[in-house]
């Protein structure tokens, strides 16, 4: 019998995999792909209606500053955040004590405020994170003083 062939919904990730379950064509979506899509709703990033894989539309969203109740950081632009991934870097000898080997991940989904700041490699930052999955992330970000 040949293969069906079906063409994903445009709102479902691109990794998402046909499969047919208990006699039912159906899709497989990855957790991974789903924790990647960028924010539907709300404030944040998201992907604009027709744009390409990987292209953000940022919305504005006013830099809301550090935590003060929280520890701050300081710490050295290793990679400005892409416009393209919204990935970025911070090295933070502080952070490096206590995850050996990793930066601190700056996403633009996480602080969409960092594509207007214009940071740049070697620029001085100061920051509040959090953990996820065993790795630093950067929740705030402002340029260190």
């Amino acid at each position: 019998m040949p293969k069906m062939m079906m063409q994903a919904p445009s709102w479902m990730p691109s990794t998402a995999l046909a499969v047919t379950l208990q006699g039912e064509p159906g899709w497989f979506v990855s957790a991974r792909s789903v924790q990647n899509m960028p924010d539907q709703g709300g404030k944040g990033i998201k992907r604009g209606k027709g744009e390409g894989k990987g292209t953000f539309k940022y919305e504005k969203v006013d830099n809301p500053g550090l935590n003060y109740s929280e520890a701050i950081y300081t710490g050295t632009i290793k990679c400005p955040p892409l416009s393209n991934t919204g990935y970025g870097f911070v090295v933070c000898e502080d952070l490096s004590a206590i995850y050996p080997g990793k930066d601190v991940f700056l996403h633009l989904k996480i602080c969409p405020w960092a594509s207007d700041m214009m940071l740049q490699t070697g620029e001085q930052v100061q920051f509040n994170y959090f953990e996820q999955n065993g790795s630093p992330q950067v929740n705030r970000i402002i340029r260190a003083q």
